[in-house]
């Protein structure tokens, strides 16, 4: 994060997080050219630029695209999930038995 104190450009290392100065020359260069430059403490670090190659911006719009299909999948999986479990608590235990409420039945006797 850059900020201009007394005709500084400032930066804070992201290696030890000490806060040095450049001429606006020199970062606007850097950042232009994104080539390596110092702290004072030796750690490396430069800008980088953002991707313009229309294949990054496709690769975006796939993994977008993904993120809503697997959030469809999901809802529409849990969806099916709760159809399945209505399903099951209305199918006759046996093939061919039918329904019986246990408030029809009475206490004791066999069906």
């Amino acid at each position: 994060m850059a900020e201009e104190k007394e005709g500084l450009v400032t930066e804070t290392c992201c290696g030890c997080g000490v806060v040095f100065g450049m001429s606006p020359a020199h970062h606007a260069r850097r950042k232009y050219d994104c080539d390596t430059y110092y702290c004072p403490n030796g750690h490396g670090q430069h800008f980088t630029k953002p991707s313009t190659d229309p294949k990054d911006t496709e690769l975006v719009k796939l993994r977008a695209d993904l993120a809503t299909a697997t959030a469809l999948a999901e809802k529409l999986q849990k969806e099916l999930d709760e159809t399945r479990l209505d399903l099951e608590i209305w199918k006759p235990s046996k093939a061919g038995e039918k329904l019986v409420l246990m408030s029809d039945q009475k206490v004791g006797a066999s069906t």
